[in-house]
């Protein structure tokens, strides 16, 4: 190995080290930020994860009525339960990145987006949006990401058809996540490229699911009276203040007419 090698190994150790202690302290930021919402009892990152089926099935309501049930039937925290999976998910984020960036073989013209405040960092910067339910999806194409540089053909292919069999889980928390899937189908399909129509069937075929959970969000989009209902389900654990819960009963046009009333008190 020439001293150049050399050179650019210790290099490529000593910003993958201090990548790792970056991830560390964003974690411990993140964990701070989440009790202090919690404590705050936020009504935008703490109740819409809360969103579940007690006023019959609605759009973003799965992961809810699971915590729902753990809740009544084992008496668990729905505060703890919310925290412990916005807290696990960003931990698989940062886990399956850092293994991501380990495969690259230059990784110091990385470090500037690594550190960015809007890559792995926004969650500390931006509280009010970085406990969302985006964070399901983020999670999931850093795992999906990792385990294209890291699998075998085969084994990546028995995760991809697993993740087209999960994905309408992510639909039914959260039917916005569609928007992102066909980032996931790009990723299958570098690792894979597509041999005819035959591969491109096979997609479509296993992308039904997905569709079909994307069908029922639309037509449950939610009312003034499941929103009320799903309210009363929590009774005071939910903030009293608008939260996304009362949101179920907006239809697109509430929301275009409040941005448009947005952008005239801000021209």
């Amino acid at each position: 190995m020439t001293s150049s090698e050399q050179k650019a190994d210790k290099t490529r150790f000593l910003v993958l080290c201090f990548t790792g202690l970056f991830f560390l302290f964003v974690f411990a930021v993140t964990v701070y930020a989440s009790q202090l919402l919690f404590s705050l009892n936020h009504p935008w990152t703490f109740a819409d994860w809360l969103i579940n089926y007690q006023g019959g099935f609605v759009r973003r309501g799965f992961i809810g009525e699971g915590i729902y049930i753990a809740y009544q039937n084992l008496g668990m925290s729905p505060y703890h339960l919310v925290m412990a999976i916005q807290l696990g998910l960003y931990l698989v984020i940062l886990v399956a990145s850092w293994l991501v960036i380990a495969r690259q073989r230059f990784i110091l013209p990385l470090l500037p987006v690594i550190i960015a405040p809007f890559m792995f960092a926004y969650s500390i910067h931006d509280m009010g949006g970085g406990f969302r339910k985006e964070i399901l999806y983020l999670a999931t194409i850093s795992c999906f990401s990792a385990a294209s540089l890291r699998c075998s053909e085969k084994c990546f292919n028995r995760l991809f058809i697993g993740l087209m069999l999960f994905f309408p889980v992510l639909v039914l928390s959260h039917e916005m996540l569609i928007v992102f899937l066909p980032y996931l189908l790009a990723i299958y399909l570098l690792r894979r490229p597509a041999n005819g129509a035959k591969e491109l069937l096979r997609i479509a075929l296993l992308s039904i699911p997905t569709v079909i959970a994307l069908v029922f969000c639309y037509l449950f989009q939610g009312s003034e009276t499941s929103a009320s209902i799903i309210r009363e389900s929590w009774g005071n654990l939910i903030s009293s203040h608008e939260s996304s819960i009362d949101w179920l009963a907006y239809d697109i046009n509430h929301a275009r007419q409040l941005l448009e009333s947005f952008n005239e008190d801000n021209a």
